[in-house]
């Protein structure tokens, strides 16, 4: 009797095992589709010194990013497995500074990133 217990609960366990493994595997697959089909974008996310991080590019590839703001300064990244970089470059970008970043990946489409207008009062004004 406590045979047939026993092995009816490893089996039930397994069975258990096998129907998590299946859901968590076809979730995590929905999820990977999901930021395949999910359009690059880029986000400024420090302004000194300006970084830039970019998300749902190709996955290790070269990313030619650039910056137009007081000058223009580009660098390159490459992206990591999940298809994002970051950037980092040696400008302050204040509430004044008008500025723009492109990424520029090949075969695919150039994403652009534009600040807001600049909110500063011409010079001279009191």
């Amino acid at each position: 009797m406590i045979r047939l217990r026993l092995g009816a609960t490893v089996g039930a366990l397994a069975v258990v095992g096998t129907v998590l493994a299946i859901v968590i595997g076809a979730s995590s697959a929905q999820q990977r589709a999901n930021q395949a089909n999910a359009p690059a974008d880029l986000v400024l996310t420090k302004l000194s010194p300006a970084t830039v991080h970019g998300r749902h590019f190709a996955r290790r590839t070269r990313v030619q990013v650039t910056l137009r703001a007081v000058r223009s300064l580009a660098r390159r990244a490459r992206t990591d497995p999940s298809g994002a970089f970051t950037v980092t470059f040696p400008v302050v970008i204040d509430r004044c500074t008008s500025w723009s970043v492109s990424a520029n990946q090949r075969r695919h489409a150039v994403v652009v990133l534009r600040g807001p207008k600049p909110e500063c009062a011409p010079a001279g004004t009191p």
